[in-house]
């Protein structure tokens, strides 16, 4: 089991183990990233579209390249062959005494390869510069190549670097260049464009870049090209590898015992890095579909650090694994003001519920619901808050276990949390304080 999942934290019955603040468990956010792509036409926030924004960009749910369902930016150009399609992010801060890594994911899908496909970025200040020689070139790309280059329906990862304006090195970074998926070997070379035969630095006075990424020049109206999970990464130890990126998909979350309970994001729940990391669910569509985890369902302990804010709907789930508003467990909202949440944990088949009560919004807990056939508990904080003795019929479903919704109702949960875990027993009070004590100080409890 992953030494990750910290050497004081009960491990015995684990099933399923999601902590957001481990990059083994979610790779992190780079300077940009595509969490504001939604289905629709032209450019997204931090994304302004290349060519028409009306015709020429659409973002749909297609396929990733690991197969996972997700948001895709494709190209439609119009056959004038001009621009058709990609985007021009905003200038972002970076520090010109660092090296950067620029990435993303291309393919083409269709049968015709009419125009080029660019891979480039701006600086700002006196703009970017060659590394063979020092020059500025403020229209700078990697690769700029016709889009036949690209197998049709083969997903490349495309690699170029930024260093910082003192270096003296000359040519490129040895990740630079192109990778397929699930192989950090590297395929082939970006081919220079209009850069030379290095990589790129910043000027001395440059604070800010842009990530480009473009389809131009098609003279047909049937060449698509699909463009996925821009990256601006800090190379500073803690980027991901080219290993992680060309293996990890973009959409997925890992479990972190080797039960592979790998979970699928829907809608995307908000990233960020307090906390050493923590996602926000926004209490409307998005959850975690984590698969058929508990297959059977008569011993469980469902463990989570959660905060909440103002629930829009009158219930949802936190961790909800039912079939059919009978046969399950879950932890759940059951009610919410502007200040509170009241949470309860049930057998949902035979309705045994017991309410947390009012928990204060926007405050961490440490939540736990654990259950079997004539004894059921819950605690906060480490502290048994209330127990049932109700005799159950639990038993099997193949249904998945979902994180931020009710998995038998669309019913969502305002919330941020930092990990869940699943046990397929009944963890003791002594075992229960025992991980609340191994992970409370990342709260500030």
């Amino acid at each position: 089991m992953a030494a990750s999942l910290g050497p004081n934290l009960t491990r015995d019955g684990l099933v399923l183990s999601y902590d957001f603040s481990d990059r083994n468990t979610y790779l992190p956010y780079s300077l940009i990233n595509m969490s504001t792509w939604t289905v629709g036409i032209g450019g997204a926030t931090g994304y302004n579209a290349n060519g028409n924004p009306t015709s020429e960009n659409e973002r749909f749910s297609g396929t990733n390249p690991w197969g996972d369902t997700d948001i895709i930016w494709g190209s439609f150009p119009s056959g004038n062959g001009n621009d058709d399609g990609g985007w021009n992010t905003p200038y972002f801060n970076i520090d010109n005494t660092k090296l950067y890594r620029f990435s993303v994911w291309v393919r083409r899908t269709s049968a015709t390869f009419g125009g080029t496909f660019y891979f480039g970025m701006y600086a700002n200040g006196s703009g970017s510069r060659r590394m063979d020689n020092s020059a500025a070139e403020g229209n700078a790309y990697w690769h700029c190549s016709g889009t036949g280059s690209l197998t049709q329906n083969v997903w490349y990862l495309f690699v170029g670097h930024v260093y910082p304006w003192t270096t003296t090195y000359t040519g490129k970074h040895p990740n630079t260049g192109y990778y397929l998926i699930n192989n950090p070997v590297k395929q082939g070379e970006i081919d220079g464009c209009n850069i030379g035969t290095g990589d790129l630095k910043w000027s001395s006075d440059s604070t800010q870049g842009v990530h480009r990424t473009y389809h131009y020049y098609c003279a047909d109206n049937t060449t698509r090209l699909q463009f996925y999970d821009p990256r601006v990464d800090l190379i500073d130890g803690t980027e991901p590898t080219i290993y992680e990126l060309v293996t990890r998909s973009a959409v997925k979350t890992r479990d972190m015992t080797n039960n592979s309970y790998n979970g699928i994001y829907n809608n995307k729940p908000t990233y960020t890095t307090n906390n050493k990391g923590e996602f926000s669910f926004n209490g409307t569509n998005q959850y975690i579909d984590c698969g058929n985890v508990l297959a059977s369902l008569t011993d469980v302990t469902l463990e989570c650090f959660v905060k909440f804010g103002t629930q829009t709907q009158l219930y949802g789930g936190i961790i909800s694994k039912t079939l059919s508003n009978a046969n399950g467990w879950e932890l759940r909202v059951s009610a919410s003001t502007s200040t509170t949440t009241s949470l309860d944990f049930r057998y949902v088949g035979d309705s045994a519920s017991m309410g947390f009560g009012a928990l204060t919004n926007g405050v961490w807990y440490h939540l736990v619901g654990t259950g079997t056939n004539g004894s059921q508990k819950t605690y906060i904080n480490g502290v048994q808050a209330y127990t049932n003795n109700i005799a159950l019929s639990p038993s099997a479903n193949s249904n998945s276990l979902l994180i931020g919704k009710l998995a038998y109702s669309s019913l969502y949960v305002n919330m941020t949390m930092g990990f869940a875990k699943i046990y397929d027993r009944v963890l003791s009070a002594a075992e229960i304080l025992q991980n609340y004590n191994s992970t409370k100080s990342k709260f500030g409890l």
